[in-house]
C-alpha cells in the first residue's frame, strides 16, 4: 500500500484489522508498506484506517475505513481429459479471478487459452499456467498423454533338470518355471501383472489363475504326465494378452535297474554270494517306467562301484583281475534324463581268480616223474583241490 503524504505532520500510524504498523516517518510524500510480507496478513478481506499526530500532539483520524482483499495465492489449472486423446485445461482461482491461462504443445510458441479442445498425439508434452488479475501467476505444470492399446508379450523358460526329445520338454518337481513379460505400444504403460494356470492334459478343465511372482514348479503331488501352462499378463492401461500355452512331461520317477552276471559263474544253491572271476561279465539292465500314456525321459546312464570306491559310469563291466580273492560288493544304480537316481542297489559276489591244484596219486613215481611205458590199460588216479570247491 502506498500511503500519500499530506504534509505537516512528521508522525503517523496505520491499522489493518487490528494489526499496527507504527513508527517515526520522515517526511517524505508517500509511505510504502507490504501487508503480506511486512505485517504477515493472511489472504481474504483487510479493513484499514489511519490517524496522524503533528510534533505538538494534534491529533486527526481521517476514518479513511477502505477495505481491500488480499490475493498472493496463484490460480491452479487442472486438466480435463475427454477420450479420444483430447483434453480441457480448467482453471480456478479463490481470489481476484482467473485473468488468462496459456498453454503450448511441445516446443511450439505459447498461447492463450480460449477454451477449445486440445487434441494431443502419443508422447506429446502439453505445457500450461494461468495467471489471475493481481498477476498471481501459477508455475508451468505438464501433462503427457499416453497411449498403450497393445497387450504385453508374455515368454516362458525352463530351468534345469530338463531334457527336450522329438519336441516334449521333460521336467521334475524341482524344475523352476520362469515368466516374463514386456509391454508394447507407442507409450507402454508397463506390465501391471502376469498370471498362470496348470493344468493336466488329461483333465484340462479350469482352475484357478495365479499372480505370478517368482519362478514356481509343478507339485511333486502332481502324477507323471502331461501339463498345460497357461500364462497371460495384463497391463497397466488394462490391455490383457491372449491365453497362450506351454507343454510340459513331468516325469518324478528313478529308472529300474537290474544286474545280469554272464559266465563263468557259479552258484552254489544255497543262499551264499555267487562264484565269479575277472573273466565274468557284468551288465545293468535299466528301464525308466513310462506314465500313462507312454512317455519318459529314458534312462541317461547306469553307474556301478565296487566296495564302495568311487563311481564309474558304465553298464558292463569285469572285475578287476587285481582284485583279492574274497567277498566283494558290487553297488549300482541308474539315472535318467532329468536327473531322476534310482536309490542304491548292490550285489555280492566271491572273487576266485586261483586255479585248482591237480595231485597224482598212482601210479606212484619213483625219482624220474610218472612217465613210464605201458602195455595194456594202466589206472591212473589222482585229485584236485580247490581253494573253493575243497576235493573232489
Amino acid at each position: 500500500f502506498i500511503w500519500p503524504w499530506l504534509g505537516g505532520s512528521p508522525f503517523g500510524q496505520m491499522y489493518f484489522d487490528g494489526k499496527t504498523e507504527s513508527q517515526p516517518y520522515p517526511l517524505y510524500d508517500s509511505l510504502v508498506v507490504n501487508i503480506s510480507k511486512d505485517l504477515g496478513i493472511s489472504d481474504g478481506l483487510i479493513d484499514f484506517f489511519v490517524d496522524t499526530e503533528d510534533a505538538i500532539f494534534n491529533r486527526a483520524t481521517f476514518g479513511i475505513g477502505y477495505s481491500v482483499y488480499l490475493d498472493t495465492t496463484p490460480p491452479q489449472t487442472l486438466v480435463q481429459e475427454l477420450g479420444n486423446y483430447s483434453v480441457k485445461l480448467l482453471s480456478s482461482d479463490s481470489g481476484s479471478g482467473v485473468k488468462e491461462a496459456k498453454y503450448k504443445i511441445e516446443s511450439s510458441e505459447w498461447q492463450i487459452y480460449q477454451g477449445q479442445d486440445l487434441a494431443l498425439a502419443a508422447g506429446q508434452v502439453l505445457s500450461y499456467f494461468s495467471k489471475d488479475n493481481v498477476e498471481n501467476t501459477e508455475e508451468i505444470q505438464t501433462y503427457k498423454i499416453i497411449r498403450d492399446l497393445l497387450p504385453p508379450v508374455t515368454t516362458v523358460s525352463v530351468g534345469d533338470p530338463k531334457y527336450i526329445l522329438l519336441e516334449k520338454t521333460f521336467i521334475t518337481s524341482v524344475t523352476g518355471i520362469t515368466l516374463s513379460a514386456i509391454d508394447l505400444g507407442e507409450v507402454p504403460t508397463g506390465v501391471a501383472k502376469i498370471q498362470y494356470l496348470v493344468v493336466s492334459s488329461q483333465e484340462p478343465g479350469n482352475g484357478e489363475w495365479k499372480d505370478y511372482v517368482c519362478p514356481f514348479t509343478i507339485p511333486v503331488t502332481f502324477a507323471d504326465g502331461n501339463y498345460l501352462i497357461k500364462y497371460k499378463s495384463t497391463d497397466n492401461a488394462g490391455n490383457v494378452e491372449g491365453v497362450k500355452t506351454f507343454s510340459v512331461y513331468v516325469d518324478n520317477t528313478p529308472p529300474v535297474s537290474s544286474i545280469l552276471v554272464g559266465n563263468p559263474k557259479y552258484d552254489y544253491g544255497n543262499g551264499t554270494p555267487l562264484l565269479v572271476s575277472s573273466q565274468t561279465p557284468f551288465t545293468i539292465a535299466a528301464t525308466d517306467p513310462p506314465d500313462k500314456s507312454g512317455n519318459y525321459s529314458n534312462v541317461q546312464y547306469s553307474e556301478y562301484n565296487i566296495d564302495g570306491t568311487g563311481w564309474i559310469k558304465s553298464n558292463s563291466f569285469n572285475l578287476p583281475i587285481v582284485l583279492s580273492n574274497g567277498v566283494h560288493t558290487i553297488n549300482y544304480r541308474s539315472v535318467d534324463h532329468v536327473s531322476n537316481t534310482e536309490e542304491l542297489k548292490s550285489l555280492t559276489v566271491v572273487s576266485d581268480n586261483t586255479s585248482p591244484q591237480a595231485i597224482i596219486i598212482s601210479p606212484v613215481s619213483e625219482g624220474a616223474g610218472i612217465e613210464q611205458y605201458v602195455n595194456g590199460i594202466i589206472s591212473v588216479m589222482g585229485t584236485t583241490g580247490d581253494m573253493h570247491f575243497d576235493y573232489y
